[in-house]
Order: structure tokens, then C-alpha cells, then sequence
């Protein structure tokens, strides 16, 4: 099929223009978002306080002097290359030169936040977490439209909580239920231990917890136990995947793991590691387990999605790796993420917000330039205290972005261009990023 559509072109060439029009045709066609206007300083201003203080008082106590405040160029490419994936144009720079509204910073947020290619980048952020961008074994067309899905959710103000609880339990036609991708990749190809690869997705990805190095016995470091992963396993035991729908089965057999160390099958009920409080006692075991992941006092959910925006807008997360977060401190003591959290969950989890948030942060605004940076050991004292914009290495993304970027004057936007353009970029950047994405 391949030679027969493009037979002037090498078959892998070939297949990446094929992976492209498969992009354009099946990506989800949603209404443009609804406005979203940038947050005023006083909206702000609560959570900001609290986390410029935190900062501050970190770096008293350790007896470092912060970075000078960067410019506000600088600041303009750190929101682009965070939300977009590319440097701005010289376009925008310009325009960016000639608004002398107040709030500058922040409005340029929401107008990256409202731009297609915040949802083209920014769903590769955080679609990572949940399938194998590189996996052959699911379609591409449905890995694309996961991504689109994820961007276009955030970019219309989705409840992250609602986000999860898709991801976790829909159901339906893969085509028309993009969130279901997670569990149709891991089913896909009946392929054997889905149901811990998921229990281990889930835990990572939206607690950020590495649960699943209690898979075969107890957690050496930690307090998670083999029993505690597999009764989180059992609750993806009812799930299947067959002719493109993911679906339920009520009445499934009961979830048995394949003991080899003792050579024995055992039946594994559903359970969850901590707060069996609150677990639902009804419903569907997926739909059960994507409320307890969601639960409004589950302080680890809204943590591990702060952990990581704020990795997406740094370039570096607070906690590394971001899905290894320690214990929460006591709740009278509250850190950064906790911060974050409570913003976010007094917020209807709206991502967009936390975004504006970390932008408007004083560590995000320093600049990345300071003397103590010549003294490698002045340096990691530093970064970690968040006293310096960290300088990090360009994801494959931005960098094919940035690239393509510099070699027009006008911002190049989906709209701008002609079809063909449009998938001869995409091309590009599918093969750049394929090739050189870590």
C-alpha cells in the first residue's frame, strides 16, 4: 500500500507521510476553547506569596543569594519554549516589544495556553507518562489522538481529576474514547501482564509512585508491599481490549497471578495501598479505583501532576524522578507542591491555572546567570533550592521547532499554511523527534 500511494519516495519516508495524514484525518475536531483571560494579580497573588516565601526562606537558611530577576525577553522564550515547544518569532517579539499593557507576562501565558500548538506539544509532555510515545505495538493514528486529546483537554479547562478518571476507566471505541488509550496500548496484541504494566502506569503517572518495584516482593527501601501492587493490579482485571473497544467485564474470572518463586497461582482481590476509605464499594473495578486515585483528600494526586507541570515550565521538576516523589510531609507543614496542590484543587483542577501560577512564581522569573554557578558544588546547592533558572538541554521537540522557527520571520501557525506545508513540517518533526527524542 505504501509503494503503491508514494512510489517516488523510500519506504520509511513513505510511512512517516502516511503516519502524517493519518494524524490530520483521525486527530479529535473539538470546539475552540472558551476564553480563557489570564488571572489577575490579585487571583494570584495568595498562592504566589506563599510559595516566593517558601523560596526565600530556603534561601536564608541555607545562606544563598538568589539570581537577579531575568529580563523580560527571556522570560517571553522560557514561557514559549515551555508551552509551544519553539522560541518565539521575531514576530512576536516584536509585539511582545510593543504591549505595554500590565500583566504582559501573564497574558502572553493565556495566549500560549489558547494556541494549536500548545495542544501538538504540550500533550507530548504529558502523553509520555501514559503510553510509550515510540511503541509500535499500538497504532499511530491512536497514539496521535491521545496526544491531541490531552493538549485540547487542558487548553479548554478539563478537571485534571476528570482527565485521570478517563484515562483510568473509559471505555468504549477507541476512535471516539481518545483516553482510553492507556489501557488499550497495554491490552493491545493480547499481550501477557497488562494488568500490572497498568497498575504501574497508574501509580507513576498520577501518584508518582513507583509502587511497581513491589511487583515481586516487598519494596526494599519504601513501605510498599507485593500484596499492595497486585490488589492495585486486580482492579484493571475486568478490562479488555478487542476489534479497537475497551470494555468491562462484569462477570470476569477472578485475577490470578502466576507465583513462580513458589510455584503457585493465587487469587488476588481488589485492594488499594493506602486509604481503603476511600475506595467506592460499587461499580466497576476501574471506575472504583479512578475515584480513590481522584479522591479530594488524596494529597499524592494533586502533588505528582504539580511535580510534573512544574518540570514541563523548568525544564526540571522539584522531585526527581518525577515518578519516585517522596512521602508528603505532615499536612501542617506544607512545601511547594502542597502549595500547588491546594491552589489546584481550590480550582476545579484546572491546569491552565497552575501554569499561570508557576509563571508568576519568583523562581521561575530569576534569571539563570550567577557567580556561584563557577563553584560546581555552589551550583548544586543552588539549583536545588530553586535560587537559579536551571539551564537544561532542549527536548527533540523544541529543538526541531525552534529550528524550523528561525527560518521564517512570521510565527508559523497551523492556520498560516497550506495542507501540503502543514504535513511536510509534521513530517519533519514526527522523523526529528523519532530520532532523537531520549
Amino acid at each position: 500500500m505504501t509503494a503503491r500511494f508514494f512510489p517516488l519516495l523510500p519506504l520509511a519516508a513513505a510511512g512517516v507521510l502516511v503516519a502524517a495524514l493519518a494524524w490530520f484525518v483521525t486527530r479529535p475536531i473539538q470546539p475552540p476553547p472558551a476564553a480563557f483571560e489570564a488571572p489577575t494579580p490579585g487571583s494570584l497573588n495568595g498562592t504566589v506569596s506563599q510559595l516566593d516565601a517558601h523560596f526565600a526562606a530556603k534561601w536564608q537558611g541555607a545562606e544563598l543569594e538568589p539570581a537577579a530577576p531575568a529580563d523580560d525577553l527571556t522570560l517571553l522564550r522560557r514561557v514559549s519554549l515551555a508551552l509551544v515547544g519553539s522560541a518565539p518569532s521575531l514576530e512576536e517579539i516584536r509585539e511582545f516589544e510593543s504591549d505595554t499593557a500590565p500583566d504582559r507576562l501573564q497574558r502572553w501565558t493565556a495566549r500560549y495556553i489558547a494556541d494549536r500548538r500548545f495542544v501538538d506539544y504540550f500533550g507530548f509532555k504529558l502523553a509520555g507518562a501514559f503510553i510509550d510515545l515510540k511503541n509500535d505495538d499500538l497504532d499511530t493514528a491512536p497514539r496521535l489522538r491521545f496526544v491531541a486529546w490531552i493538549g485540547e483537554s487542558i487548553q479548554r479547562g478539563v478537571p485534571w481529576s476528570e482527565m485521570a478518571r478517563e484515562i483510568i476507566a473509559s471505555r468504549g471505541a477507541l476512535a471516539d474514547e481518545p483516553g482510553a488509550t492507556m489501557v488499550a496500548a497495554e491490552f493491545d496484541a493480547g499481550r501477557k501482564e497488562a494488568e500490572e504494566r497498568l497498575a504501574a502506569r497508574t501509580a507513576r503517572a498520577l501518584l508518582g509512585q513507583r509502587i511497581d518495584c513491589a511487583q515481586c516482593h516487598d519494596h526494599p527501601f519504601a513501605d510498599w508491599t507485593q500484596s499492595q501492587f497486585e490488589g492495585l493490579a486486580a482492579h484493571f482485571s475486568q478490562a479488555s481490549f478487542r476489534t479497537a473497544i475497551v470494555q468491562d467485564n462484569q462477570r470476569a474470572g477472578a485475577f490470578v497471578v502466576d507465583d513462580t518463586r513458589n510455584n503457585v497461582k493465587r487469587k488476588i482481590e481488589p485492594a488499594v495501598p493506602f486509604a481503603a476509605e476511600w475506595l467506592p464499594e460499587d461499580g466497576l473495578l476501574r471506575e472504583r479505583l479512578s475515584a480513590w486515585v481522584t479522591h479530594s483528600e488524596n494529597r499524592r494526586f494533586r502533588r505528582a501532576i504539580a511535580n510534573r507541570m512544574w518540570g514541563a515550565l523548568f525544564g526540571r521538576a522539584l522531585y526527581e524522578p518525577v515518578d519516585d516523589l517522596p512521602d508528603p510531609p505532615d499536612a501542617s507543614k506544607p512545601d511547594a507542591l502542597d502549595f500547588l496542590a491546594n491552589d489546584l484543587a481550590a480550582h476545579q483542577h484546572d491546569l491552565r491555572r497552575l501554569i499561570h501560577v508557576i509563571v508568576a512564581s519568583r523562581p521561575f522569573q530569576i534569571g539563570s546567570a550567577h557567580p556561584g554557578l563557577e563553584d560546581p558544588v555552589k551550583t548544586i546547592a543552588l539549583e536545588k533550592a530553586q535560587a537559579v533558572y536551571p539551564l537544561t538541554q532542549l527536548d527533540a521537540h523544541q529543538l526541531i521547532r525552534s529550528m524550523q522557527q528561525a527560518a521564517a520571520i512570521g510565527t508559523i501557525l497551523p492556520g498560516r499554511e497550506s495542507t501540503y506545508a502543514q504535513l511536510r513540517r509534521f513530517e519533519s518533526r514526527f522523523r526529528f523527534a523519532r530520532d532523537y527524542e531520549r
